[in-house]
Order: structure tokens, then C-alpha cells, then sequence
């Protein structure tokens, strides 16, 4: 069996540009004077990787202070604005589960978020196996994460293509042994990211042809 893996924020919904102005009110809220590339360098991060981040950046950094009010922060932009979904995710997960792929979700966010985020979207059923950022596991670029996904879904890691947007997924996918697609966002592509990244497309709509022909050869 082959399967298609999806990082969440920033392939699957357009939630980065708001977790980025959540974290920078925070910042300001609390003087962290955090900036927009702090924020940035954190992408694909776990909270807890993060913390080591955003301390090295600012020493008064604490943690128990800044999470609450980030989250409410996000909480609030995404009750105003719904959880905002990427274009064509639905017809391209239609087509993938239709090609008899399995289909994951490999996200460093808490697994609360990932399912508030699902559930809100009507695509709670369509992952067979959904791995959250754990203190207890590596976080990205390390290949735990996306190690555990493939485990969870039965499909040898060579088999699995990974869809991300940010370089530290894409390394830690890589570093799995698995076939990487960027899919930018935030963070554009550029050649530094070549060894991390197989192929490169605009949207997720051309994502099906390329499955396609990934597996064909696999």
C-alpha cells in the first residue's frame, strides 16, 4: 500500500498567517518584542521547541505566560474568521482516497487544535492516522513524527510522499526516506531547500496527477 501524508497548517488550512499575528500580539501583550522572523523560524516546530526558540530571542521569555494568551489570541481570530481551508483540499483528498491511497496527518500542533480544526471542517474522518506534537517525541526536522505516521498507517516509509510547506518538515521527511512535496506558503521556495524537496507545486491541485505518478514507479 502507498499513502500520501499532509502537514496541517499551511497545506491543509490557512491558519499560519494567523498563528503568526497571534504569537506577535502575544509578544507585544508581553513585552517580549518577539519579531516576524522569530515567529517564522518556528514553523513546523513543536511548542516545546519553540519555547527554546523564542528564549533565545528574548531571556524573559516564559512560557506559562506566553501560551495562554497566544492561544486565546488564535482562538479569537479563528472564531472570527472560521477555520479557513486551503483551496482545493477537498476534491484533491476526494481524489487520493478514490486512487486507493491511505491518507495522513502529521502536524506538530496539540492534537485539541488538530481535531478543533478537522472538526470544524467536516475532514474528521478522512485520515487514518493523525499524529500531534508530543513532548515526549522529537519534534521536526527530526523523522519521528512522520516514522509514527507511517507506522500508524501500515505503509513502509519508502512508500509514503509527504506534502509540506515549511523546511523543517520537509527535512524531517526527508530523513524519513520519504518522497517530499512543497507546497508553499509563508515561507517560499527557495535552492537552499532543494535537498530536503522532490518536487515543488503551486496548489494541492496538481497533487493527485503527481501521486500518480510517484507510486507507478514505486
Amino acid at each position: 500500500m502507498n499513502a500520501v501524508i499532509f502537514d496541517m497548517d499551511g497545506v491543509l488550512f490557512d491558519t499560519e498567517t494567523l498563528a503568526l499575528k497571534a504569537a506577535l500580539r502575544a509578544s507585544e501583550a508581553l513585552g517580549y518584542g518577539l519579531t516576524e522572523e522569530d515567529v517564522l523560524a518556528t514553523l513546523g516546530m513543536t511548542e516545546a521547541l519553540t519555547d527554546q526558540v523564542y528564549h533565545n530571542a528574548c531571556a524573559a521569555y516564559e512560557p506559562q505566560a506566553f501560551w495562554p494568551v497566544c492561544n486565546d489570541s488564535l482562538r479569537a481570530l479563528l472564531e472570527e474568521n472560521g477555520v479557513p481551508i486551503k483551496p482545493y483540499v477537498r476534491e484533491t483528498l476526494a481524489a487520493l482516497r478514490a486512487q486507493g491511497l491511505a491518507l495522513g496527518l502529521c502536524s506538530s500542533s496539540p492534537m485539541e487544535r488538530i481535531m478543533w480544526y478537522l472538526q470544524s471542517t467536516g475532514l474528521t474522518d478522512v485520515f487514518r492516522a493523525i499524529t500531534a506534537g508530543r513532548s515526549d517525541v522529537p519534534s521536526k526536522p527530526a523523522p519521528d513524527m512522520y516514522l509514527n505516521t507511517a507506522a500508524a498507517l501500515g505503509v513502509a516509509p519508502q512508500h509514503c510522499l509527504v506534502v509540506e510547506d515549511a523546511p523543517l518538515g520537509l527535512r524531517a521527511a526527508r530523513r524519513a526516506g520519504m518522497f517530499t512535496v512543497m507546497v508553499p506558503d509563508l515561507r517560499l521556495y527557495t535552492g537552499d531547500l532543494a535537498p530536503d524537496c522532490d518536487r515543488v507545486l503551486d496548489s494541492l491541485k496538481d497533487l493527485p496527477a503527481l501521486a500518480q505518478e510517484v507510486f507507478a514507479c514505486r
